[in-house]
Order: C-alpha cells, then sequence, then structure tokens
C-alpha cells in the first residue's frame, strides 16, 4: 500500500504546478479509480498532497492540486509515511518561548502552544527572519527553490492567520526548509533562528 502511495506522491509532484485528476492518476499508474481515490485521501489526511473534492453521484472525486512540505519530505526520504499530521505530530504539545508577558494560549486539533509575548515585537521579529529567508531562498539550489518559495509561504500564512493546525503546519514547513538548504550556511542558520522561536530544534 505505502508503495502506492509513494508512486502517487511522486506522480503529483512530477505535475509541478498543474493539477491532476484522480482519473489521471489511475490511467497512468493503472491503478483502479476506486484505489486511487482512497489513496488520495489517506495522503490528504496525512498531509503530504493538497487536494480538490468535488461530489459525484459516485462519491467523492479528486483532483491533487500539490504535495505539502511533508509529502516533500518524504519523497526526500527524510520521512516516512507513518508519520502522519493526523496522528503522531498531531499529539505533541509545542511550547513557543519568548522574553515578555504570556499573550494567549493556542488549542487546537490535540496540539498545545503556550505563547509568550513581548507587544508586537516577537510578531515583528519573526516576520523580519521570514523575509530574510524570502531572500536567502536564491542561495539555495534551484532545483529545491520553488519548494522552499511554496513550504515559506505556507509558514508566513500560519504565522498571520493562525488555524487550528497551526503548530503542524509550521513544523512540517521549518523541517521541509531545513532539508533542502541545511548545505547552504547562510539559509540554514535563518531556518535555525525561526524555528527556535517556536521551540522547534533540528537533528544533528
Amino acid at each position: 500500500m505505502q508503495e502506492i502511495q509513494r508512486q502517487i506522491l511522486e506522480l503529483v509532484h512530477a505535475s509541478g504546478e498543474v493539477s491532476i485528476e484522480d482519473e489521471t492518476v489511475s490511467e497512468r499508474l493503472k491503478i483502479a479509480l476506486e484505489e486511487v481515490r482512497f489513496y488520495l485521501s489517506e495522503l490528504q489526511s496525512g498531509g503530504f498532497v493538497e487536494l480538490h473534492t468535488s461530489r459525484t453521484y459516485e462519491g467523492d472525486s479528486y483532483i491533487a492540486t500539490g504535495v505539502t512540505p511533508r509529502g516533500f519530505m518524504v519523497l526526500q526520504k527524510k520521512l516516512k509515511l507513518e508519520d502522519r499530521a493526523d496522528s503522531k505530530l498531531s499529539l505533541n504539545t509545542f511550547h513557543i518561548r519568548n522574553e515578555g508577558n504570556t499573550g494567549a494560549q493556542l488549542f487546537g486539533d490535540r496540539n498545545v502552544a503556550n505563547v509568550t509575548q513581548n507587544n508586537r515585537s516577537d510578531m515583528n521579529e519573526i516576520l523580519q527572519l521570514v523575509d530574510t529567508l524570502k531572500q536567502l531562498v536564491e542561495t539555495i539550489p534551484s532545483s529545491n527553490r520553488e519548494v522552499a518559495i511554496d513550504s515559506l509561504s505556507l509558514v508566513e500564512e500560519e504565522i498571520i492567520n493562525p488555524t487550528a493546525k497551526m503548530l503542524v503546519i509550521v513544523k512540517t514547513g521549518l523541517f521541509a526548509l531545513w532539508s533542502i538548504g541545511k548545505d547552504t550556511a547562510s539559509f540554514a542558520n535563518a531556518v535555525t533562528a525561526l524555528a527556535q522561536r517556536f521551540g522547534i530544534h533540528f537533528p544533528g
């Protein structure tokens, strides 16, 4: 089953910015449409692909619009398909720690973030780090820039307009950025600095 999911993930990634319908996936991989729809649903639930869903008289049909940073990490063998966003990572508790008065607590999807704020200065510093990373994208290999830009956009959007899955999305995006830019010192340092703001630490 995992091998089929990986094949689907590779096909969606290979399509680039072009969306791909479930029927096309079925035809190219020679897999029954019902199976493709099941696997696409599983990949979406796991946080590996982005889908547009349509209701038909035969059931749900899907259009894959792209691979998420988590999905990219699976393709790069930095993450396993078992490490789903709706299971393992969603049980984690992250602590965002900065100097200042406690501003709020964020609860959602079994995640808890203890947020401390120093007026707007912490948010401004975080967004400045995001802007720095945008400028440093040009320093990483060109083959990774598109994924880096997409990951940065997801992280920035969640920081500005947080959802219930904010910390899962931010962590996933930052790990994707680390995996593709860790060999470029300036980029890696900026990613690390941003990750530390969320209490996230990279291996090694």
